[in-house]
This record gives C-alpha cells, structure tokens and sequence, in this order.
C-alpha cells in the first residue's frame, strides 16, 4: 500500500512526514500537481491525498487527470478552504473530503481502511473501473422536477427528499458530500432531507444537474436503469415500513442503496450483461449467476463503491449481510433484516423458512406482502 500527499506548503507536507513516520506504510510527496503527476510516471500508488488549492493546477483538476490516466487510485481532498464551487468541482473526481488540521491517527486509519477495502476486491480491472466512476446513471428527469418544485415552493424539503428518494444514485451523491468535511465536522448524516438542509438547495440543485450531465446511461435490451431505482425505493420504503423505530433510516437508507452495484453490470462487460439477462431467473436474485459471469456479485459492488465514498460503515455492513439469512438469524431483528424481508417481498423471492421460524413472524409476513404488492 503506497499513498501521495501532495499540498505547496512544504510545512504541511513536513507536518505530515513526521506524522506518518514508521506507520509501516511508504508515503510519497508533492509540493505541486505538477511534480505528482512526474512521480505517478515513476511510481505505483494506490491513494493520492490532494490540497485543493495550489499555483498551476487545483487539486480537482489534478483528481480530473487521475481519474483519466490512474483510475483504480483512490483520490481524497484534504483542505483548509471551502466554498461552494469548490466542493461542487471536487464531488465529482473526489472520493472523500477531509479538513486540515487532521489529526495523524485519523490520516492512518484513512490508509488502513483503503487498504482494507482494496484487499476485499482484489480484481484490478473492477478496481479501475469502480474507480472511475464520477457519479452513477442518472435519468435526467430529477433536475426538471426540483426545478419545479422551485418555481412553487422554494422551502419544501420534504417534497425535495421524495423526488430525490426515488433516484438512489443522487440519494449516494448527497449523502456522500453532505458528510464530507467541506460542510461538516460533527455527526454523519444518512437522513436525505436532514442532507438536503444541510446542504441548501442552490447546491443539491446544482448537485443534481452536474451528476446528470455526467451521467452517461447505457441500457441494452432488457435492463432499465429507472427500474432498479424504482426496484430500490420500493425496497427502502416497505424496509422502514417494516423495521423497529431504531433501525427505519438505515433501513430505509439500505433498501434505497441495496442494488446500486447493478447500475454498474453493464460497465464491466456489455456481453456478459446480455448474456445475464438471458439466463436469469424469475423469483430467484441469480447472485451465483452474477458471480459467473461477472466475477462478482452487485452488493460487493455497491459496497466498494460506498466505502470509497466514506459512507457509514454501518450501512456498508447492512448492504452486504442483507442477503445471508443464516447469518441474520444469529442476530436480533436488525434493519439488516428488515431490507432482506423488504427485498424477497418486492422482488417476489422466497423468505427463507428458518429465517422466519426464528424470529416468528409468519403472520406478519402475510401482513408485509400486501404492503409490497402496493409499493411494487
């Protein structure tokens, strides 16, 4: 594991040094995106940590070329200045924000958390694709309606949240900069409308219209990219419906990221992706199927994805144990479960029989499968 830091103030830079000295990790350094872009001709490097402003080229425009030529690099912002068209530049070539000062365990245990990530998906050809993506497909809808919800109400955030609720990438997108340090240094948030007021709607606004810009949506014959997010907001919606009071916003949360990582099926091959579409089967996830032809399932996807994003690890965890009923049946009635009863109900898969033994919840089930028919 091998990490740049690149910022034009040799105190910082020096700062860092003595900070990460015999962390076990080798650490390069660049007074200028100039001079890092030299060193990345030279050297392998997995994770760059950039100044946002520096002489000759930002730190965004430096992510920019490294998105382009590296782009299994994992690529954090760690700066002293903030301002809206700044972090708006950043969200979308950056993974993760940080604020200077940061405190030296919290840059080692950043190191340490990548490399634990990055050793869970050891494939480098989806390491550079995963790592390439600036935001997830987008239908360009979303910005038409805000705007008009604009026009009426221009203080309506519950109304905004719905809108944005039913599109899953924008609801990772908001979250994801809601909880960088550009705009906090306190609490997570995995609330979209408590993000949205965080935010402010010039800049969920102006969120939304350059991940739609970006968005570049490819959908062969027998694949919708509305249908998935719609697939997830049924899934989040009956998920709160049907978790404890504790766990509905995560749950809820969950439903709506739960298949995030199929948006990103057609990326990694086009044919498998037919052939995909050919061979799966009705009432059944197809998850071995996924891992035959793509040599990966869609929630190890998601969860890269979302870690790399500096998204909960909470959340991470839900996404990628909801679907081991065995597992989940070792535990109380988490919001883990709940988005896996939610998920077999909307998609009309079986529950598991010991799963609902365990936990006796046979008549509810009953109960929950005609709140899906109706969200469906």
């Amino acid at each position: 594991m091998k990490a740049m830091f690149v910022d034009d103030e040799p105190l910082v830079l020096k700062g860092i040094q003595r900070s990460l000295y015999n962390c076990g990790y080798e650490i390069v350094f660049a007074e200028d995106a100039l001079e890092a872009l030299f060193l990345l001709t030279q050297e392998k490097i997995d994770l760059i940590v950039t100044d946002m402003r520096m002489p000759k080229m930002d730190g965004a425009d430096l992510l920019e070329k490294i998105t382009q030529f590296y782009p299994d690099m994992v690529r954090i912002i760690l700066s002293g200045h903030a301002d809206e068209e700044a972090s708006l530049k950043a969200s979308l070539v950056a993974h993760q924000w940080l604020t200077k000062p940061s405190k030296p365990e919290m840059l080692l245990n950043l190191i340490e958390n990548i490399k634990q990530v990055r050793t869970a998906l050891p494939e480098p050809a989806i390491r550079k694709l995963l790592g390439s993506i600036k935001t997830l497909p987008s239908p360009p809808r979303t910005y038409i309606r805000l705007n008009s919800i604009l026009q009426h109400d221009a203080t309506n955030m519950e109304r905004f949240a719905e809108v944005i609720a039913e599109d899953s990438s924008l609801v990772a997108k908001i979250l994801q900069l809601s909880n960088s340090s550009f705009f906090i240094n306190s609490r997570e948030v995995c609330d979209i409308t408590e993000a949205i007021t965080r935010l402010g709607v010039d800049i969920i606004v102006s969120i939304v219209a350059a991940t739609e810009l970006h968005a570049q949506i490819y959908e062969p014959p027998g694949f919708s990219v509305l249908a998935e997010q719609s697939r997830g907001l049924a899934v989040g919606r009956l998920a709160h419906f049907i978790a404890a009071p504790e766990f509905k916003q995560e749950a809820m949360l969950a439903g709506l990221l739960h298949n995030i990582g199929k948006l990103i099926l057609p990326e990694i091959s086009a044919s498998s992706l037919d052939t995909y579409l050919a061979l799966k089967k009705d009432n059944r996830d197809n998850i071995e199927l996924e891992r035959e032809l793509f040599g990966i399932e869609h929630s190890q996807l998601s969860g890269y994805l979302l870690h790399i994003w500096n998204f909960p690890y909470h959340l991470i965890e839900t996404l990628l144990s909801f679907r081991h009923p065995n597992a989940l049946s070792k535990k109380a009635f988490t919001a883990s479960a709940a988005v896996y009863v939610a998920y077999c109900l909307i998609n009309q898969y079986p529950i598991d029989r010991e799963f609902i033994k365990h936990f006796d919840i046979a008549e509810k089930v009953k109960y929950w499968r005609n709140k899906a028919d109706n969200y469906r």
